[in-house]
């Protein structure tokens, strides 16, 4: 699955992570995530360590800007223990793999479900206090 282009994108800053564009890009960055979450557990069950490391390496970047630390330390963390022992030493090397694996699977796991949860509280918060209906698709993107 090749990733969708993010060079459109604007990076979040202080000044501009609560816009209706910040919002827009944090959805994309989990529509992203949702999608590479099953090749990573392909990618697990075949043992291939090297494609696992492509794509911890492809999320953890973006994670970090959209405020998912653990996300981007979960592939931080698989990218150093992987480049310490490529191949795998042994089946030990394999287990601490699988290990750094499964822990980077949870973690993005976790922050799909806070950015989902996240993305409901804020729907919920504008259609209380009447600023609008519900201005997100089906997808989560804010419609425009």
């Amino acid at each position: 699955m090749k990733p969708p282009d993010l060079g459109h994108m604007t990076i979040p800053t202080p000044q501009n992570q609560d816009s209706p564009e910040a919002d827009d890009l944090r959805c994309e960055f989990l529509q992203i995530l949702k999608g590479i979450l099953p090749e990573l557990r392909e990618a697990i069950h075949a043992g291939n360590w090297e494609h696992i490391e492509r794509l911890a390496h492809r999320v953890k970047g973006s994670a970090s800007m959209f405020g998912y630390c653990k996300v981007s330390a979960a592939g931080i963390a698989y990218q150093a223990l992987w480049c310490r022992g490529k191949p795998p030493n042994g089946v030990k090397g394999e287990v601490e793999l699988v290990d750094a694996a499964m822990e980077f699977v949870r973690v993005c796991e976790r922050a799909l479900r806070s950015g989902i949860d996240r993305s409901a509280k804020q729907e919920a918060e504008q259609s209380s206090d009447g600023s609008s209906h519900s201005n997100h698709d089906s997808s989560g993107r804010r419609s425009r």
